[in-house]
């Protein structure tokens, strides 16, 4: 698959959706020659990071530049956006993470100059855990795929049968974007381009044990 195409992969229990993750990355750093510092990984948890740098390591041919992956939470990226926006020598570092996802949204919103200058070096955009996206940082999410740059792909990772805020499709906020996952936003038509693939083999191990 090429680099700069959009693909939502939908993963069954177990599959290895963060495999193929870190399988996607070794492939567009040894096959594409994609500088590594300009591909962003989006994890659900700061728990997942390290090992998501470790397993890309063990799938890439060329290891030597891999630490190079931006690889972090949702939250964290906000917060060193919200960071680099303000320039006050007095930046508060105390604001809720809701906070932090609202002043990078409202910064996108704005076309901030030099968030769209940031964004405009990425090459490649994965989210993985997708199913957890949701409320405003699905918006947040939503609003990065709208800026990043034309040449920019992105692959986004989901098991919509693990989401630990439930089944919002069959609550009565059905149709109220606020209740729905980022993934259902985009299956809903909300925004276009998404291939979507679904896993049919286990790519969690080799080891046939």
């Amino acid at each position: 698959v090429s680099e700069d195409a959009y693909q939502l992969v939908e993963a069954g229990p177990g599959t290895g959706k963060t495999g193929v993750a870190c399988a996607r990355v070794a492939y567009l750093v040894d096959e594409y020659d994609i500088e590594p510092a300009k591909i962003l990984l989006v994890s659900f948890t700061r728990a997942a990071v390290k090992e998501i740098r470790d397993r890309i390591k063990a799938a890439a041919t060329d290891t030597s530049r891999i630490d190079n992956v931006q690889i972090i939470t949702l939250d964290a990226l906000s917060w060193q956006i919200n960071k680099g926006l303000n320039q006050s020598e007095h930046q508060d570092v105390l604001l809720s993470y809701e906070n932090n996802i609202e002043k990078f949204l409202d910064a996108l919103r704005d076309q901030e100059p030099f968030l769209l200058s940031y964004l405009s070096e990425i090459e490649h955009l994965i989210i993985d855990e997708a199913q957890d996206v949701v409320s405003r940082r699905a918006d947040l999410v939503l609003e990065i795929i709208r800026n990043v740059s034309d040449h920019c792909g992105v692959t986004m990772l989901a098991d919509s049968a693990q989401a630990i805020y439930g089944f919002t499709s069959d609550s009565n906020g059905v149709g109220d974007p606020s209740s729905q996952t980022v993934v259902e936003r985009i299956n809903g038509g909300e925004l276009h381009g998404f291939a979507v693939e679904v896993l049919e083999e286990v790519y969690r191990t080799d080891d046939p044990g």
